[in-house]
């Protein structure tokens, strides 16, 4: 039986399962190379549109095609239907593509399929599921005085989760009032901080990232904002990005001008940064106790886009009385598609394998024949590279340990915005300038934001003050002082990292990787960034590798179990380091 789950929203996404345990997921933006992959009309709304290249990409993969689907099941959201906010219909998506008459066709709650794909994957018999975003479908309707209906959206929901049942436990969504003015979202709070200091709606992660730079002088004017009581919370449009559209005089008054040069943001803006997160910090916090006191269960699944808050989900589980924590690593809408298969399989009566801990590498793996296609349709790759004939790891890491930066491409696909050893750009965390080195030489992005650290699962607690295993990079934890001392390049300003706990039994080729560059150093991390250019989207295939890896001047490029290492008498950090004397920023407080 195979079950077919859609994200037809931002981060359109596909993933197909199979009552036999198959899985297979990707992102439309890893296809069509369009960041986010989010298709607008002609008035630059949201539209609704099937992932076609995904939808194909999955049954490609799975070796069946479009009339081998016994369900398909879309996921809701709020969309612009003519000028009524209206949820997503399956008539919408019907008539898209040309389905068997043998599928049946189905929606499923935004915030229900965001649910399943925390609950099922999290291997958990029983727990509480906290799902908080921007927004999902519409889930009431209120009728003003002059006779208007206004949507009330989603959210944030609270479930009690166990393997025959989704149980609603809490919803919170718009309160009743007029279009924008009742707007109640936390997603909303902090696009806020956003769009001011400069970034698209889809940059929270630097809003996230600038944060520990700024002062407390906003944060409490920001939590007067809030209403945190039994059941929920209230927020003011006065802390939300629907207050522009309001009153936007008031919103010059109060937080000054869009920032202009996002790249280095003033210090107002850190500070507004700052604000903002510890407002969604605070919230966060207050849902997961009150999840906690409504079931009563010590284990706790997170879904939606705030999940990808890392420095929250640090604060749960340090603040609640939770043991166990896991959040999905396709946190946001992409996610979605993952909970709207699992509906889908139990629709006609199927159940997926739980088989242990989730693995986030859901797209196909590709062929010696594919790579060497692309080698040689790609011939920049041999004019700027030579191939070293039967690699080692070692040989991986004597580019490391040179101060070269890798691009790692093994396997499958990771789904989801964390590159965890699949996709990834590999770096050494030792020498104090990388970090600005890559920022500003290889990214090409804002000096303000950190990188993570890929570590040996046996050695994380060496310099990593983790509470508990974290194979997805969601959590934050403090760093020991060995680690600030030996690894500089991976502390944030605030003395933390994002940190992924690597075991072998998951990840043996990566771990081996690690374990060798920790035998020639004795560190037992790297650091890892995702594999990918300014504005790009992750690299899918050996082709998109190859392109990006020539395209950034990488040092080498690893294609599954194939190194290309560029041709140069040094590698571009030691030839930066001479000559730019390390004017790295200074990332004191």
């Amino acid at each position: 039986m195979y079950a077919l789950g859609l994200n037809l929203s931002h981060d359109r996404s596909a993933c197909l399962l199979s009552d036999s345990g198959d899985i297979v997921a990707i992102a439309e933006e890893r296809l069509d190379r369009h960041k986010h992959s989010c298709p607008l009309d002609r008035l630059n709304r949201l539209f609704a549109l099937v992932p076609q290249k995904s939808l194909y990409y999955c049954l490609e993969a799975c070796g069946i095609g479009v009339e081998d689907l016994d369900v398909v099941v879309f996921c809701n959201a709020a969309i612009v239907g003519g000028n009524v906010i209206r949820n997503l219909s399956v008539a919408d998506c019907a008539v898209q593509m040309p389905w068997s008459p043998r599928s049946h066709l189905a929606t499923i709650n935004h915030h229900e399929a965001h649910a399943l794909s925390a609950f099922v994957p999290s291997g958990f018999e029983e727990a509480a599921v906290l799902v908080v975003d921007k927004g999902g479908s519409v889930w009431d309707w209120w009728r003003n005085r002059q006779g208007a209906d206004i949507p009330l959206i989603e959210r944030a929901s609270l479930y009690r989760a166990s393997p025959n049942a989704l149980e609603l436990v809490a919803k919170i969504h718009d309160r009743k009032g007029d279009l924008l003015w009742n707007c109640n979202s936390v997603g909303a709070l902090y696009e806020l901080a956003t769009l001011q200091i400069g970034c698209t709606p889809f940059d929270a992660g630097k809003t996230m990232g600038l944060a520990p730079y700024g002062m407390t002088i906003y944060a409490d004017e920001f939590k007067r904002q809030l209403e945190l009581a039994e059941g929920g919370f209230q927020i003011s449009p006065t802390v939300q990005s629907v207050g522009q559209h309001l009153f936007p005089q008031f919103f010059t008054a109060k937080y000054g001008p869009v920032n202009l040069r996002p790249d280095e943001p003033p210090q107002y803006y850190a500070d507004l940064a700052r604000a903002a997160q510890e407002a969604v910090e605070e919230i966060m916090v207050h849902l997961a106790r009150e999840a906690y006191a409504k079931t009563g269960l010590p284990r706790l699944c997170i879904a939606g886009g705030l999940g990808l808050n890392c420095v929250a989900n640090a604060r749960i589980e340090k603040s609640t009385p939770f043991e166990q924590i896991f959040v999905q690593p396709a946190a946001t809408d992409d996610g979605t598609a993952i909970g709207a298969a699992f509906r889908g399989l139990s629709i006609r009566g199927g159940e997926f394998p739980r088989n242990g801990l989730w693995h986030t590498a859901l797209g196909r793996t590709y062929s010696s024949v594919e790579v060497e296609s692309a080698v040689r349709a790609l011939p920049t790759l041999e004019q700027n590279y030579a191939e070293i004939l039967d690699a080692t790891l070692y040989d991986v890491v004597r580019v490391l340990t040179n101060a070269g930066v890798v691009g790692w491409f093994e396997g499958g696909s990771e789904f989801g915005p964390r590159a965890l050893g699949h996709r990834s750009l590999l770096a050494d965390p030792r020498p104090a300038e990388m970090r600005a080195f890559l920022n500003g030489q290889v990214k090409n992005r804002e000096q303000y934001r950190p990188y993570g650290a890929s570590v040996l699962v046996d050695r994380a607690n060496d310099y990593f003050e983790l509470r508990s295993e974290q194979p997805y990079m969601l959590f934050v934890c403090g760093v020991r002082p060995r680690c600030q001392a030996e690894a500089p390049s991976v502390v944030h300003v605030d003395n933390t990292c994002r940190v992924q706990t690597v075991a072998r039994d998951r990840d043996p080729l990566y771990y081996d990787l690690i374990s060798a560059f920790a035998e020639q150093t004795g560190l037992p991390f790297v650091l890892n960034t995702s594999f990918n250019g300014k504005g790009e989207p992750i690299v899918e295939s050996p082709a998109d590798a190859i392109t990006t890896a020539v395209n950034m001047k990488l040092d080498a490029l690893y294609l599954n179990g194939r190194l290309f290492v560029r041709r140069q008498s040094n590698t571009r950090f030691k030839k930066w380091e001479q000559t730019s004397g390390c004017n790295a920023p200074n990332s004191s407080r």
